[in-house]
């Protein structure tokens, strides 16, 4: 049996009588069985969505790299900037001779956000751009560390005169080798810690840097 038959469909022309309808012959295949599905015109919808960067870790606020200064802040030289068109200090030094080598660092990384995680035994951490800052400082004293090996672990306490005689405990991040931040006893300190490793694990930081009093973690 033939597959193919003619069906009429109707079309308007402008050679139709006043515009009217014309018949037009228009060839279809009937589908036979077997043959494979005809393919569709219509486009899927995309199933690959653009992903949104997770937001920080804790409380942060964004200031202009360009708003930090070094001001006196409640009596004290400090590393402010410009937040929302109010002054919030970025680390309180112990002279301004300090204060302006924790800005010159905190410049050369173009820090733009400042993060606190905990309550009692706060940790701070900086950003640029939201990414974690990289590069080095000439000025900068670092302890290096492998993110991978980073966790929280409980620590003793030792008393000076006697490193045999146990005085406490606490909470610290240690890299299996020694502690690179230490918190208080507290379950809220413990928590902090416990905040601070997936700071260091999201942001694959791998140094802790100083100038002066001045501490912040970058990648180099």
């Amino acid at each position: 049996m033939n597959s193919n038959r003619i069906e009429f469909s109707a079309v308007c022309t402008n050679d139709s009588p006043k515009g009217g309808v014309q018949a037009q012959k228009t060839a279809r295949k009937s589908p036979v069985k077997g043959d494979p599905p005809a393919a569709s015109n219509k486009v899927a919808p995309s199933s690959v969505t653009a992903k949104k960067s997770a937001p920080p870790i804790g409380t942060c606020y964004s200031f202009q790299p360009g708003s930090m200064k070094v001001a006196d802040f409640k009596g004290k030289p400090a590393v402010i900037a410009d937040v929302n068109g109010s002054a919030r200090s970025l680390y309180t030094a112990k002279d301004s001779n300090d204060a302006g080598r924790a800005l010159a660092a905190a410049q050369n990384y173009a820090f733009s956000e400042i993060c606190y995680v905990g309550k009692t035994s706060t940790f701070t951490y900086f950003l640029s751009s939201g990414q974690h800052p990289t590069g080095s400082y000439g000025d900068e004293k670092c302890i290096s560390f492998n993110p991978a090996s980073v966790k929280v672990e409980e620590h003793q306490m030792k008393a000076k005169n006697d490193p045999n005689k146990v005085t406490g405990t606490y909470w610290a991040l240690t890299d299996g080798e020694r502690v690179i931040r230490g918190f208080g006893n507290s379950v809220d300190s413990k928590a902090t810690a416990g905040e601070a490793l997936q700071v260091i694990k999201k942001y694959a930081f791998t140094d802790l840097c100083g100038v002066g009093g001045f501490y912040y973690y970058v990648r180099k």
